[in-house]
């Protein structure tokens, strides 16, 4: 017998505590961590899925079963905190009974199993649900309260070295676990990573195998090399035929596979950037584009080996093209558009450029693309990126634009495209949207989005749009029914999905046979009649369209019996009456023309219309007085000329006077005034603001000087030399250089 000795009220991480123990009368201290501390007389059973139909022997050992695996994870979570680690991490019985519980488990887009409409299996199975993830939950916490915690770094190592967690448990944990609980499976996921970076490492270990797997599934469906070059042996298996089982075999790995990839990367969107680094979005659309349409075609080929089971495998196939298109935007939102929003700078351009060359890489896949714009419209991310004021090429954009409308014409599916407009870029005003649904009753809840099915009266290319669209994920309904769903539910595309996904139709549309096909139209006779095409086709005279308007009265047969000549034509008067009329009603006006007018018209009141025109007395007289032409002005000339004689003998015998007096005086008025006087008074004014400033008054260089041979001073000949050198910076001295300097900045 042993004897434990604990201290309660141990607050050290329990990787560093010590428990002191009595074995064989001996004491000793061992780890709080050690194999000793573990129940060896626990083992944990393993857990198989419930029977797929209702078998009353198997049901009765399932239950058996699933009572044991409950009592045993109930008192696992009882332990206290070193016990239950110990148990965790030296127990191999418990990771194999959890890991069972992960693999085998139903998932929520898996056909329904017979078994589980039991209200007592149900109940079980969710149940022991809830206690797997708790026994996660505690399992990825290392500080449950302050007397109980791990050392983060030493708990790190924990998980990774005893295989507590690995990254196929992880994508099991999310693919189970991710619809309900999705915010404490993040919580343990960061927890996970941020304690054991070697996590992420694994995960780009295992990116390689999943882009196998995917290579795989392509040369087994396509009969072709996928990605890399095989040796020619390799290719014999993929060159049997498939079996029905094997088509739903494939089909079931595939849902599979997508639901679980989105999931994980749903609830963990950091792993986004592993992702795309190892090229996943680019591989995505090859898959979708290449293999999803061949396998559709290859389960209608083996749809009669499965008539009962036929829309459940449609059902799926189109649950898997959803979630790799969900999963393509994942990374692309992740990875790109998110880091435009929320970073703002010189990455925003790189970012977008990002985002642009990953939606080029995938052009090529028209299939592809085509339905991923149906999903997520191309026009509604140009638009984010330019709201955040990214810089984007309007060229490239409208090539991708063609592009993506391209895709939906190529593979029967027409698009309005419209211009719109968003920092410049003309971007699709009008896109599609259908989210598609979840599998088993529980639809996905998503964005709803206006496009070519809101109008209630549809044309035939619109309605054959949309049938198509349904026809894409649904395969196995006829294009009656779907009719039938649209026309019911105003043509609400994502409407019709959501209820056919969910088995949630209305009973008038539930009872109709769902391969009812489409209504044969009547034809119309082709006549010459009816393909008719003329200039005057429906006018007045035309019989053939309506001859009931026809008015006989204004047809004649032959010549008319009343006679018509010159003399009768000139005679009739009859259009006068009616002209005066006209200009009575027209030109008479009514009431006092003197009245005020209310309604004044001011649009020319801005324009000066007539106010230099010479209207008054006034003005007239201010005109130029009235010159006599020279031909008859030889009597003025001659007294003029007397005149001037005589004031010229008046002035030899008054005194000279100056000029000054002269042009003041004197009788001599100039025309304009002396441009000295005028840079005089211009000087003194300046002289006068200056003085006014405090400005001292300019200083003048004397560059006369005095005459030649005289000899000069030397503030004159400094003067000269400071003339001489700045001469070109002022006047029209430097024209060819200002010439020059005008070109070189492009203005001629």
């Amino acid at each position: 017998m042993s004897k434990t000795l604990h201290r309660e009220g141990n607050t050290e991480a329990l990787d560093v505590q010590e428990i002191e123990t009595v074995e064989n009368g001996k004491s000793c201290r061992l780890p709080a961590l050690h194999p000793y501390w573990k129940y060896a007389r626990r083992d944990f059973i393993t857990y198989k899925a419930p029977p797929k139909h209702r078998d009353v022997v198997a049901i009765e050992e399932w239950m058996v079963r699933i009572a044991i695996i409950q009592e045993d994870l109930e008192w696992l979570l009882r332990l206290p905190h070193q016990r239950f680690w110990c148990q965790v991490v030296f127990d191999d019985t418990v990771h194999r009974c959890l890991g069972s519980c992960l693999q085998n488990a139903p998932r929520y887009f898996d056909p329904e199993y017979d078994s589980l409409k039991d209200d007592t299996v149900q109940r079980l199975q969710k149940d022991l649900h809830r206690k797997v993830f708790m026994a996660y939950l505690r399992m990825a916490t290392y500080k449950e309260s302050p007397a109980t915690h791990i050392t983060p770094a030493v708990f790190g190592e924990i998980i990774y070295d005893n295989y507590i967690f690995d990254i196929p448990k992880l994508l099991d944990l999310c693919v189970l676990y991710g619809r309900g609980n999705e915010m404490l499976l993040r919580k343990m996921l960061t927890n996970i990573f941020t304690q054991q970076p070697k996590y992420m490492e694994d995960l780009e270990a295992a990116i390689p195998t999943i882009l196998q797997v995917f290579d795989n599934i392509q040369k087994r469906i396509t009969h072709e090399e996928a990605f890399h070059p095989q040796p020619i042996n390799s290719l014999t298996e993929a060159m049997t035929p498939l079996t029905p089982d094997g088509v739903a075999d494939l089909v079931a790995y595939v849902a599979d596979t997508s639901a679980t990839l989105y999931w994980f990367l749903e609830v963990y969107p950091p792993t986004a950037a592993v992702f795309l680094k190892a090229l996943l979005p680019t591989r995505l659309a090859t898959f979708v584009a290449v293999v999803l349409p061949v396998l559709k075609r290859q389960l209608r080929s083996v749809e009669e080996t499965y008539s009962s089971s036929d829309r459940s495998l449609g059902k799926r196939l189109a649950f898997a093209k959803l979630c790799f298109i969900k999963l393509f935007r994942k990374v692309v939102f992740v990875s790109c558009l998110k880091p435009s929003l929320e970073i703002s700078g010189r990455q925003e351009t790189a970012w977008a450029e990002d985002y642009l060359q990953m939606m080029t890489a995938c052009m090529e896949e028209k299939r592809f693309i085509s339905a991923y714009d149906c999903v997520f419209p191309f026009a509604e991310d140009v638009q984010l990126l330019a709201n955040t004021g990214c810089a984007l090429d309007h060229t490239r954009i409208k090539y991708m634009q063609e592009a993506i409308t391209a895709a939906h014409l190529s593979v029967g599916k027409s698009r309005k495209a419209a211009s719109g407009s968003a920092a410049g870029d003309s971007v699709l005003a009008e896109a599609l949207a259908n989210q598609g649904a979840e599998f088993n009753g529980e639809c996905m809840q998503s964005e709803s989005l206006e496009g070519a099915c809101a109008s209630l009266k549809m044309s035939d290319i619109e309605l054959e749009s949309l049938v198509t669209s349904i026809n894409d994920l649904l395969p196995t309904l006829g294009d009656g029914f779907v009719i039938a769903c649209l026309e019911y539910f105003n043509y609400d595309l994502e409407a019709v999905i959501n209820r056919l996904l969910c088995d949630s139709l209305p009973p008038t549309l539930d009872t109709l046979d769902r391969s009812l096909p489409r209504k044969q139209q009547q034809q119309q006779k082709v006549t010459a009649l009816s393909s008719r095409a003329n200039v005057f086709d429906g006018d007045e005279f035309d019989v053939f369209a309506d001859g009931s308007r026809v008015d006989s009265s204004r047809v004649f047969t032959g010549k008319k019996d009343e006679k018509i000549t010159d003399s009768g034509v000139l005679d009739d008067k009859s259009h006068v009456e009616e002209l005066k009329e006209f200009i009575r009603q027209r030109y008479t006006s009514t009431g006092d023309a003197d009245a005020y007018d209310d309604e004044y018209d001011d649009t020319y009141d801005i324009n000066q219309i007539g106010a230099d025109d010479a209207d008054s007395a006034d003005e007239l007289a201010n005109r130029r007085s009235f010159v006599v032409p020279r031909v008859l002005g030889a009597l003025e000339r001659d007294e003029r000329r007397e005149e001037s004689f005589a004031r010229r003998d008046d002035a030899h015998q008054q005194p000279e006077q100056t000029p000054e007096q002269t042009r003041n005086g004197g009788g001599f008025v100039p025309f304009t005034e002396d441009p000295a006087l005028l840079r005089e008074r211009a000087a003194q004014r300046w002289q006068t603001k200056a003085t006014q400033r405090g400005r001292p008054p300019p200083k003048r260089d004397n560059v006369v000087g005095q005459a030649k041979g005289q000899g000069q001073e030397t503030g004159t000949v400094h003067a000269r030399k400071s003339k001489e050198k700045h001469k070109s910076s002022g006047a029209n001295h430097n024209r060819k250089s200002m010439a020059s300097r005008k070109m070189a900045k492009g203005m001629f």
